[in-house]
């Protein structure tokens, strides 16, 4: 296209020459009548140009990977389509290159749930739209099998299910996410990447981490964020697949702070509908290794 364009530019200067050549400068009315022929060409060709380039920037701004990493709450049926296109191939740029021998083992759930004190007036849509998720994941047919882990965490975490068998796993309950207090998200993860570590010690399992939070750490004591960023770095090379949903944040810078790659990240709205599309996008993203 800037070869086309540079070209029309150029038909447009001889038109400039053209009109404002004196007679005397040009002897043959045949090169007359070329100079303008080319010069109706030029004006032709640069506004065809013109009109052509704002239409086609306008849809590659549409499609750019910044608008499809846009927020999880978009309600137009265009933006969610390619907002799960978007998300289905880019989630974990590793798994398309796993051969399927690696894909046949086991799996490891591990969902780092907020609980924290702004995390309130979500809690029915978030227990309610958590046990959907676990519902679809009990009646995926697999032929290998399951474990989920989940952990929620304010000021401390707590273990609402334990390495448990996807099948075995009980809903989670009214009483199982109060939610209160600050975010502690650091020293959660930490924890958690520790003891999965020892689960997984023979790294003979694919595991999928997932992070669900709506805001900034504020509360952790035992790991920093280069702690964190470390030990996530270290697993992704041995394959383990972190996925980050942040609300009220920066999503994507935070989770690349963490050694995150920002395909792996994504906003959710704080709201009911939001959480509802967060857990859905979870399901989707844990089915693409149990497959």
């Amino acid at each position: 296209m800037n070869k086309f364009r540079k070209f029309s530019l150029l038909l447009a200067l001889i038109f400039a020459f053209s009109s404002s050549c004196p007679k005397n400068k040009v002897k043959s009315l045949n090169t007359k009548s070329i100079f303008i022929g080319l010069s109706i060409v030029a004006l032709g060709i640069t506004a065809f140009y013109n009109f052509f380039s704002n239409f086609t920037t306008k849809d590659d701004e549409e499609d750019s990977p910044d608008n499809l990493d846009s927020n999880l709450n978009n309600t137009n049926e265009e933006n969610k389509n390619n907002i799960n296109n978007n998300l289905n191939n880019n989630l974990n740029e590793n798994s398309d290159k796993k051969s399927l021998e690696n894909r046949k083992k086991s799996t490891e759930i591990i969902v780092v749930l907020d609980k924290s004190g702004s995390m309130y007036h979500l809690k029915e849509s978030t227990i309610k739209s958590f046990n959907e998720m676990l519902e679809s994941q009990k009646n995926l047919v697999s032929e290998f099998p399951a474990y989920l882990t989940t952990v929620a965490f304010s000021n401390n975490s707590q273990k609402i299910h334990n390495h448990e068998e996807i099948h075995t796993v009980n809903n989670m309950a009214n009483e199982d996410y109060n939610p209160r207090g600050c975010t502690a998200l650091f020293d959660t993860l930490g924890k958690t990447i520790n003891e999965i570590s020892e689960i997984n010690k023979n790294n003979d399992k694919n595991i999928i981490f997932i992070i669900i939070t709506d805001g900034y750490e504020n509360a952790s004591v035992e790991f920093k964020r280069e702690d964190i960023k470390k030990m996530i770095e270290d697993k992704q090379k041995i394959g383990w697949n972190f996925i980050f949903f942040g609300a009220n944040i920066d999503s994507c810078k935070e989770a690349e702070s963490l050694g995150i790659n920002r395909k792996n990240a994504r906003n959710f709205e704080a709201s009911d509908a939001g959480i509802s599309r967060c857990m859905y996008k979870c399901n989707e993203f844990i089915n693409k290794f149990r497959n």
